[in-house]
């Protein structure tokens, strides 16, 4: 059985990795520390609000349920970057996470 990947701290991305809301809208992912996800969307949401996305990893689609931490508009931006961290993921959604996203 292989051991679970531990995070030191956040791990910002060099290259963004698209998102898509459940609304439609797109984003794109700006880093991940092992519990919480931030992520570029164009709009905010309030702190305890429920977020549903998609993640589009190499290795396929990835659904998330997040919980918004809270949000901030990007300087010079009509972009929000939204801190939010992960509800009920399981082991191999957070390890394809932590593969994926410079965890692995």
């Amino acid at each position: 059985m292989s051991e679970p990947v531990t995070l030191s701290g956040p791990v910002t991305l060099r290259e963004p990795v698209a998102l898509t809301l459940s609304t439609g809208e797109g984003g794109s992912v700006v880093s991940w520390d092992g519990t919480a996800l931030v992520f570029q969307s164009p709009r905010a949401f309030a702190p305890g609000a429920p977020v549903r996305l998609c993640i589009a990893l190499v290795n396929g689609a990835l659904d998330v349920d997040l919980k918004a931490i809270g949000s901030r508009r990007a300087e010079g931006d009509t972009m929000f970057e939204v801190r939010a961290r992960a509800m009920n993921l399981r082991r191999e959604q957070r390890q394809r996470l932590d593969a994926a996203l410079g965890g692995g």
